[in-house]
């Protein structure tokens, strides 16, 4: 129960704590009629951003004149003691305090140079979404958080590129925030991170082991070019990356959870070292009109649950001879364009198996339900 209702006040105070001020706003604020007015100026020498933020929100009448700096608050003191540090002072651009939100929009990079990365191994930090202040840090540099095996949350809301093993082993990470700025993410850039809501629309790179061992599910990677190795183990579905230019080796073995490969874009070659093996549960693998090569290998170990393979190449592309022979799967059909059927029977390395080559329009016969 309230017991003061202030009907109206001419404030005319200096250097108050805005901390105190902030959290009696809102309840100042309900205990004024529509008449009540509170009018006025008040001063701070330094005051925390979000408590000069809640005071023009709840007081607008209100002049608030800060006479020295506006600070960001870091929930987490792990943090601040980093951004203090002597030793970074001129890259955090602190004043021993913190960080102000002028100083703030300095901050270009996490590392004073490339050997050293202040927050690397830190045990001690659980949380960084202040990260999102920093709207001119547009790249996480190379292992900047690598091992900070206690972090749970940072927001990525203004990151365009995650660098190399930059939250490597951030075994504890499941919040990243908003990320659909980013466009790249480095080598091992989320390895072993358990994130648990992860915008990639508009990636357009991933590194070998980006997102190794991240429980990504379905999720939309229709921006994507450049694809490494060991990343969608976690990805859940029908997969379509339709703007894929260049792809590893061995890019989907073991992606068990993988239903179907419809759209691999416009890659030209599939690489060696068992590309599709593994897939446990994928019945259906489309390969582009582009594509001109296949490499020793790249059929090896397809799954025996994988029903079709459609090539949508009217021209045969080069298979290698070596470990591509797929003569032996029982329930796999390879199926070309109507007006090619005999080409790729004839052509070297797909008759090892022309006994399974069939055209377009026997797929429709046999898969009905497939576009």
């Amino acid at each position: 129960m309230k017991h003061l209702k202030i009907i109206q006040s001419d404030l005319q105070t200096e250097d108050v704590n805005l901390s105190i001020v902030s959290k009696l706003a809102n309840w100042v604020r309900e205990g004024l009629d529509a008449s009540s007015r509170i009018v006025g100026s008040i001063r701070a020498t330094n005051a925390y951003v979000d408590d000069v933020e809640v005071l023009e929100e709840e007081l607008p009448e209100l002049e608030i004149n800060i006479t020295g700096g506006k600070y960001i608050r870091f929930a987490d003191p792990a943090v601040l003691a980093v951004l203090n540090d002597n030793r970074y002072a001129s890259t955090y651009h602190s004043d021993g305090t913190g960080i102000t939100d002028t100083a703030a929009l300095l901050i270009t990079t996490l590392s004073p140079n490339q050997y050293t990365h202040p927050f690397q191994g830190n045990t001690e930090i659980v949380s960084f979404n202040e990260l999102a202040k920093f709207t001119n840090l547009s790249a996480i540099d190379v292992t900047s958080f690598y091992n900070c095996t206690n972090l749970e949350s940072v927001d990525l809301k203004n990151i365009e590129e995650i660098g190399r093993s930059a939250f490597q082993g951030c075994s504890s990470l499941t919040s990243v925030g908003d990320t659909s700025k980013l466009k790249i993410i480095g080598a091992y850039g989320f390895n072993n991170c358990p994130i648990t809501s992860l915008d990639l629309s508009n990636v357009e790179e991933l590194g070998e082991g980006a997102l190794f061992n991240v429980p990504i599910g379905h999720i939309d990677l229709s921006s994507l070019k450049t694809l490494g190795k060991q990343n969608l183990a976690g990805y859940e579905g029908r997969l379509s990356l339709p703007s894929l230019e260049t792809i590893g080796a061995n890019t989907f073995a073991n992606c068990k959870k993988i239903t179907y490969i419809d759209d691999l874009g416009v890659i030209t070659e599939l690489p060696g070292d068992s590309e599709f093996s593994w897939m446990d549960l994928c019945v259906g693998i489309t390969l582009p009109s582009t594509l001109a090569t296949i490499a020793d290998g790249a059929l090896m170990n397809i799954s025996g649950n994988t029903r079709f393979i459609k090539v949508l190449a009217t021209t045969p592309p080069t298979l290698s001879t070596t470990n591509n022979d797929l003569s032996n799967k029982s329930n796999l059909k390879v199926y070309v364009p109507n007006a090619s059927l005999n080409a790729y029977k004839a052509a070297s390395g797909w008759s090892m198996f022309a006994s399974k080559i069939y055209d377009m329009d026997q797929f429709a016969i046999d898969f009905p339900n497939e576009t």
